[in-house]
């Protein structure tokens, strides 16, 4: 794992981001923006599938395993948002903004970003990662059913 901090891609971070964040995903629909992360993890490398157990907020689960037994990290974050009106998603030069760019679509897409590059690198470590990406998260209007 020599360097891999020099391997994560700002640029793709940001773009990744941007593009989340336009895919609303209110506390109780965020299937569209589920089914997004979800396509981003298998490009990344990741093995995917989805807990439908709430078919209009399903959860995310990604894994990516090493290549030795060890442990299991898991990373998560919430997918949803607060239902409240808001600007277009925009890039202003480095600063991206939109319902969720910092909350926590952004955690999500660093999670992404980290992911890619361990397996860009060979999954050269022990264990697995574990992604889970999930929504029913916001209150008031959560009922935390995917939880």
């Amino acid at each position: 794992m020599n360097n891999i901090i020099e391997k994560i891609d700002g640029e793709r971070i940001a773009e990744n981001l941007l593009g989340l964040v336009a895919v609303p995903s209110p506390t109780g629909s965020e299937r569209a923006a589920v089914l997004a992360y979800a396509d981003m993890l298998r490009q990344a490398g990741a093995e995917v599938e989805l807990d439908e157990h709430v078919p209009e907020s399903p959860a995310v689960v990604g894994r990516l395993r090493g290549n030795r037994p060890g442990k299991c990290l898991q990373l998560a974050g919430h997918i949803d948002t607060i239902h409240a009106p808001h600007a277009e998603p925009k890039r202003e030069g480095d600063v991206i903004s939109g319902r969720g760019s910092a909350d926590v679509k952004n955690g999500l897409t660093g999670i992404l970003e980290a992911l890619r590059v361990l397996k860009e690198g060979g999954c050269n470590f022990p264990g697995e990662l574990l992604v889970t990406a999930y929504g029913q998260h916001e209150s008031p209007w959560s009922t935390h059913e995917p939880l």
